[in-house]
């Protein structure tokens, strides 16, 4: 029961679902960036480092939000709020995946990656869990620049640059979010 409990509750924390969405949007932005097929390593290495990095980034909110968590029926029996993980231990874990994360895809794919990749992180953490989130409905309108993150990844995979295509991507992303989570938000 207790290990059941551990991986259930680590499961929450590293938000797979969410995690598996983001990586769906590096797919296109890895094909429309080659010439030919990349190799099943590059996507392969390219996947795990985010997927690294987007489950750094949602520990680091849980740890942020526990307080707030705490006082939410709906959120407060996550595994903070809870006592079921620490703040040391999620935070140790988030450093170590966010760490192990960037010197997976400055090394095996690029820095460029790593740093779009780190971007996200930041971009979560900082412009949407910290700032915008405690003073603004629109947070989800502007913090959601780092789930459109993922087409940069794949083109800096591929080319090592960001060309106007990853942008135009981007930027598609960016403006379906708004629609997306509203209509969610009403249905």
């Amino acid at each position: 029961m207790a290990s059941s409990t551990f991986f259930s509750d680590w499961n929450q924390m590293l938000k797979p679902r969410v995690t598996s969405l983001v990586l769906a949007t590096i797919i296109p932005g890895l094909y429309l960036a080659s010439e030919q097929s990349p190799s099943g390593f590059l996507i392969a290495i390219t996947l795990f480092g985010t997927f690294l990095m987007s489950s750094a980034s949602f520990i680091f909110n849980q740890v942020i939000e526990k307080d707030r968590d705490a006082k939410m029926k709906r959120t407060s029996n996550r595994p903070i709020p809870s006592g079921r993980i620490s703040v040391v231990q999620a935070t140790l874990v988030g450093i170590a995946m966010m760490g192990s994360s960037f010197y997976v895809l400055a090394v095996y794919v690029n820095l460029l990656t790593a740093l779009c990749a780190f971007a996200a992180l930041i971009s979560y953490v900082f412009l949407y869990t910290i700032f915008l989130k405690p003073r603004t409905t629109q947070n989800i309108v502007i913090g959601g620049v780092a789930g459109c993150v993922g087409p940069l990844i794949g083109y800096a995979a591929i080319g090592n640059s960001l060309p106007v295509q990853a942008w135009s991507l981007f930027m598609m992303i960016f403006l379906w979010t708004p629609a997306h989570f509203w209509a969610l938000a009403i249905f």
